[in-house]
């Protein structure tokens, strides 16, 4: 144990403390009962990795260590990105790297540990160490004896040396780093013509065969989700007067009254009935496709899709009203005939078409465009001649949001390969019609800015690199250790039977 560190380690404060305290280690809880040995069909060791069986108390350990490590690296945030977190995965990455680690003959000092730990943000109370401090945060939040945190910590750093010392002769150039400052810091101007589909589907037709191809070939594209329709009561709370509250008061307590009755009754419309309340339903929605018509918060329809059928949601305000909302009815997600879909079908190849359509007047339009350009050299005057009507985009950056486009990749890869001596795109096709750039101007990044952004920029590309070769290094190293997982196998043992 490390006694120096627990008697006069120098520690940060402790900013996320309360935030994650109250956190359900569930990652931990989730595979707990394949790791136990009186599971039945249980093997007595988690997997293999280069041949060698890895033990379940090794395999508990690390899967400790990745939960330890997400939420140092998260803090706070820890319990927003849990769900997305694949700790089975991250824990025998973890074993083949310290494995790697003990094949290069890594060692890690305990001084080292010290250091490291010394660097965290969440031990220090009033500028000092704090060991009650230290020990509850290692006790309730990362759930170890201080001994096996420090040796946690040990095996990051293990595997940290295993990062710098495979990743050691990558380097990044000046000219590199001048590349990038120039695109992230150059502007253009572009004037555009924009040809939408939307204009082009009254011109647009199809056939029926047409139209029962296209839903035979992508009949998943018209599946209906998983909807509800519930039963609900309204209150309407009211706004203005000096009695405002009062009323309000009284209408929540109403509200709470009836959803007690209905609550033990299981009947909403019956205790409304009884209280000469007005009982009504929503019709069938989804959470794509919510009914807006109701009116309710974002929230409101959050809370009715955790509901079980049957399940009355308690008294809950979404704008000036109060309401009580009982899941009356579910539909599981299904493939609806082509018959129930063909309207949405007959929708959709329209727009197909209209698509069609929008980028053959695009194509003809260029020709024309570029025949007229040719002559006058004035895009706005040959644009002009053509009827056309040209918008201009304000002077923008990479990646910058732009008025009526949005952020679109495409639009913008074009609009920065535009030059002095080809001021006029292609075609450019993008997610909602089609585009003709012109160049209006271009404004260089100022060189004297690199100087003060060069020592950044070189540290981000260098470590974009080496995070880029260590992953193809582990890459490597996951096919060397022809990893057989018996806890993944065991899991799927468990869902099927």
């Amino acid at each position: 144990m490390l006694k120096l560190l627990r008697k006069k380690g120098v520690m940060k404060k402790l900013i996320w403390f309360i935030a994650v305290i109250i956190i359900l280690s569930f990652g931990i809880f989730g595979t707990a009962y394949l790791l136990n040995d009186t599971n039945p069909g249980s093997a007595n060791y988690a997997g293999k990795i280069f041949g060698k069986k890895v033990s379940i108390e090794d395999y508990q350990k690390a899967l400790a260590d990745v939960r330890v490590q997400s939420i140092i690296r998260y803090g706070d945030k820890y319990n927003e990105v849990r769900p997305y977190l694949n700790f089975e995965a991250q824990t025998w990455d973890r074993l083949i790297v310290l494995k790697e680690a003990d094949r290069l003959g890594i060692k890690v000092k305990n001084q080292e540990i010290v250091d490291t730990i010394q660097n965290y943000e969440f031990f220090q109370r009033n500028g000092q160490f704090d060991t009650p401090l230290y020990n509850d945060v290692v006790r309730y939040v990362f759930e170890m004896k201080p001994r096996n945190f420090e040796e946690s910590i040990r095996d990051s750093i293990k595997m940290s040396k295993v990062i710098a010392q495979t990743t050691k002769d990558i380097a990044i150039t000046e000219e590199e780093a001048l590349d990038v400052f120039k695109k992230q810091n150059e502007k253009v101007q572009i004037s555009y013509l924009f040809f939408t589909p939307e204009n082009y589907k009254d011109q647009s037709s199809y056939t029926e065969e047409e139209a029962r191809q296209y839903y035979s070939d992508n009949q998943l594209e018209f599946l209906v989700p998983y909807s509800i329709n519930v039963e609900f009561v309204k209150f309407d709370l009211i706004e203005d007067g000096d009695d405002a509250q009062t009323v309000n008061d009284a209408i929540f307590d109403k509200a709470s009254t009836i959803y007690e009755k209905a609550f033990e009754s299981k009947d909403l419309a019956a205790v409304a009935q009884d209280n000469g309340l007005t009982i009504q339903t929503s019709g069938f929605f989804s959470r794509e496709e919510p009914n807006l018509t109701l009116g309710w918060s974002f929230d409101v329809f959050n809370q009715i899709f955790q509901l079980e059928k049957g399940d009355i949601l308690p008294p809950i305000q979404s704008g000036q009203s109060v309401l009580l909302i009982k899941l009356a009815e579910s539909r599981e997600a299904y493939v609806p005939e082509y018959e129930e879909a063909q309207e949405k079908v007959a929708d959709k190849v329209r727009r197909i078409n209209a698509k069609d359509i929008a980028k053959n007047e695009a194509e003809k339009t260029l020709a024309s465009l570029e025949e007229k350009y040719a002559a006058t050299t004035d895009f706005s005057q040959a644009a002009e001649e053509l009827g056309l009507e040209i918008k201009q985009t304000p002077e923008f950056l990479r990646g910058q949001y732009l008025p009526k486009i949005g952020i679109s990749s495409s639009f913008q890869d074009a609009a920065f390969r535009l030059s002095q001596t080809n001021k006029i795109s292609g075609i450019v096709s993008t997610e909602t019609g089609f585009y003709i750039l012109h160049l209006d101007s271009h404004v260089s990044a100022d060189p004297a800015g690199f100087v003060e952004e060069k020592e950044k920029i070189m540290q981000q590309l260098l470590a974009q690199k080496r995070t880029a070769s260590f992953e193809q290094y582990l890459a490597s190293l996951r096919a060397k250790a022809n990893l057989e997982d018996l806890i993944a196998r065991q899991r799927q043992e468990a869902e099927t039977n």
